[in-house]
């Protein structure tokens, strides 16, 4: 037996007064005087006894019960062989808030009961614990330890949230809490489990993990998951097409289910869909863009209970030109000259290196180097600044250039080197129909399809460290064109000249929408949408501005986490008060960008993990899994019995007024 006030218990030493009153017995007589005292003898020696056992039970009964009420105010309880060790606890309880707590159960929204149980869960405790509660809602509290009070107080401010978060993110904060500060762990989790974010793999904790499942009576949702355009490029009043991708998460099949999208607040095309249980399908809009700048819409599903998925927003932004600056050193190509020249999207100029003026290239979306023999110090170093703001480029080498200065250039873009050039009679034989540049010229591509030839290329270095994408090869396998990534910006490399001599590739029909497509995707481009959530969001400034980017909405108005480099600024989408819409990007005074922001998908999938799955993830892991009866009312019992063993002070309580009515009895029938 262990108390959990033990200090009580030196009131016992005051037992010990009671007990001396009775031996030394301070009770005065009066002498009472009879003449004849025969017959009292033989009962003054029957009143004595009788007195003597009345008083020494009467004591012991008085001693009882006071050594009984010492002992239940001291708290006692009883152990067994698995319970917590003792002292001071840390008691973290994890709500989850994310959208899928907004289920329904038998007793009601999932989210609601959590909510009762983080009540239940910290009545269990005492004041002088020590207290955490964690939402996906992640804050400055969220790593500080907290009073009872204002966990209450925290618990009634929560709310669903569109942030995801997962166990392991959870269970790494609940950690850093222990290393700041010891005291014994209790981890709570209360959560419908999903899938998706309760990745217990990636746990590694040895503490004791309690569960409250909460589970949803209905497993069905669909869910409107993403949207894409087939246009790098937008012109006004052109016909555009999205691509909405939808998926059926539940095991029964939808029929007609509403799908619309909406333009400038117009209807543009109403449609209906079936799908099929677990199917993922697309469905595509067509429709004309209006005579604005920035063009806003939305695509709706209708779907119950789970809503937050039923609806995407998205917005981009009409272009007027795009600007293309040919570099070349004797004679500008024809092929390159035609296509760009004679058509009006396109905003043209041709130079040779010796007269560029470096202060127009700050303003190309392509720039295109004609079989340069060298590059200039100076416009290499302009070109690295034009890519580093997001801007393309394309290369076209000649056999006889200067390999040593290319390889310099090639190594602070971060794109292979060049080794030898080769001269050979081959020719092209493949296309890689899934790159962008390609597949929108491409349904199928024919077997027997003429490519351009090849008398002359160059090889590379195929470092390993380099990303790459090969989009047109030659007959042995090596590359003829390529992509690279550099930071925001497209790097195409030409592994071959565009004069006739050496290749008919200016002339095929494959080199227009080549050249074309590399255009078009080097226009700023932004995204069709942006998540709640994400991370390192580009938006190409141009320069280095002290003044920080700010997001708008109305009267809502915050400074996201952001950092600027090279003329781009990187932010993040990670406020919990955002919600989905249009917002607008300023620097300063100035408007930047607008965009449309929707909710993360990850909540969609509502498949959850169950407790026999868990048990044996946790298993392989080495997991300590508790699971806590959600259902039970009386779960704060049930915890206090788990961390302060079985109370018993209200035995002694009974036992105290056994006493009591034994005192009264002796007092009452030993007269």
């Amino acid at each position: 037996m262990n108390f959990i006030y033990p200090e009580f218990l030196y009131a016992l030493g005051f037992l010990v007064i009671p007990i001396i009153i009775h031996l030394f017995n301070f009770r005065r007589y009066k002498t009472v005087r009879f003449s004849q005292v025969r017959f009292l003898k033989e009962l003054k020696q029957q009143t004595k006894s009788t007195s003597r056992l009345k008083h020494l039970l009467v004591l012991i009964s008085r001693c009882l019960l006071f050594a009984s009420l010492v002992i239940a105010f001291a708290q006692p309880y009883l152990l067994d062989n698995e319970m917590k060790p003792m002292g001071k606890k840390g008691v973290i309880i994890y709500l989850d808030n994310s959208f899928s707590m907004a289920s329904e159960s038998e007793k009601g929204i999932l989210f609601e009961l959590g909510k009762n149980k983080v009540l239940e869960i910290i009545a269990a405790y005492g004041a002088d614990e020590k207290f955490n509660l964690i939402t996906n809602d992640i804050d400055q509290n969220s790593y500080k330890w907290l009073k009872k009070e204002r966990i209450i107080e925290k618990l009634q401010e929560a709310e669903l949230s569109p942030i995801f978060r997962s166990l392991s993110e959870v269970n790494l904060i609940q950690q850093e809490l222990f290393q700041a500060e010891s005291l014994i762990p209790e981890l709570y989790y209360i959560s419908d489990f999903q899938k998706n974010s309760s990745d217990f793999k990636n746990i590694n904790d040895t503490s004791a993990l309690n569960l409250v499942y909460l589970n949803s009576i209905e497993h069905k949702n669909l869910s409107l998951d993403s949207l894409s355009s087939s246009k790098p490029f937008h012109l006004e009043q052109s016909n555009e097409i999205i691509e909405a991708f939808i998926t059926n998460y539940s095991e029964e099949n939808f029929n007609n289910v509403p799908f619309n999208l909406y333009l400038n607040n117009s209807l543009k095309s109403p449609s209906n869909t079936d799908i099929q249980a677990k199917e993922k399908k697309s469905i595509f809009f067509n429709f004309m863009s209006d005579k604005v700048k920035v063009q806003q819409g939305k695509v709706v599903i209708k779907d119950y209970p789970i809503t937050f998925d039923d609806t995407l927003y998205y917005s981009f932004e009409i272009q007027q030109k795009i600007q293309v600056f040919h570099i070349f050193d004797q004679e500008a190509n024809n092929g390159i000259r035609h296509i760009y020249e004679l058509d009006s999207l396109f905003d043209y100029s041709a130079y040779s290196q010796t007269k560029v003026d470096y202060g127009i290239l700050k303003q190309q979306d392509l720039i295109v180097l004609d079989e340069l023999k060298s590059i200039s110090s100076g416009l290499e170093q302009e070109l690295k600044k034009h890519i580093e703001k997001g801007g393309s480029l394309v290369i076209f080498l000649t056999k006889d250039l200067d390999l040593n200065n290319y390889n310099l250039f090639f190594q602070n873009i971060g794109i292979d080197n060049l080794v030898k050039s080769v001269s050979e009679e081959t020719k092209l034989t493949s296309i890689n129909k899934n790159a962008d540049l390609y597949k929108s010229v491409f349904e199928e591509i024919p077997k027997e399809i003429d490519l351009p030839f090849i008398n002359n290329y160059w090889t590379i270095s195929n470092s390993n460290t380099i990303i790459r994408e090969k989009l047109l090869g030659l007959t042995n396998g090596l590359p003829y064109l390529l992509k690279y990534k550099y930071k925001q910006a497209n790097v195409y490399l030409n592994l071959s000249s565009l004069n006739t001599e050496t290749s008919n590739f200016t002339s095929h029909a494959i080199f227009v929408p080549t050249m074309y497509n590399m255009a078009l995707y080097s226009a700023e481009n932004n995204k069709l949408y942006h998540t709640i959530g994400q991370k390192s969001i580009p938006i190409n400034i141009g320069y280095t501005n002290e003044s920080p980017l700010k997001i708008k909405r109305g009267n809502f108005e915050f400074i996201p986490k952001q950092r600027n480099s090279g003329g781009i600024i990187y932010f993040d989408l990670d406020n919990n008060k955002l919600s989905p819409g249009y917002y607008k990007l300023f620097i300063g005074d100035s408007l930047k960008q607008s965009i449309a922001v929707n909710y993360n998908r990850k909540e969609s999938d509502i498949s959850t993990f169950t407790p026999k799955d868990i048990e044996r993830i946790a298993e392989e892991q080495g997991l300590k899994p508790v699971f806590i009866d959600a259902t039970s009312s009386n779960l704060t019992f049930n915890i206090e019995e788990q961390t302060k063993g079985v109370k018993i002070w209200k035995y002694f309580i009974v036992l105290a007024l056994i006493f009591i009515g034994l005192e009264i009895l002796f007092l009452r029938i030993l007269k």
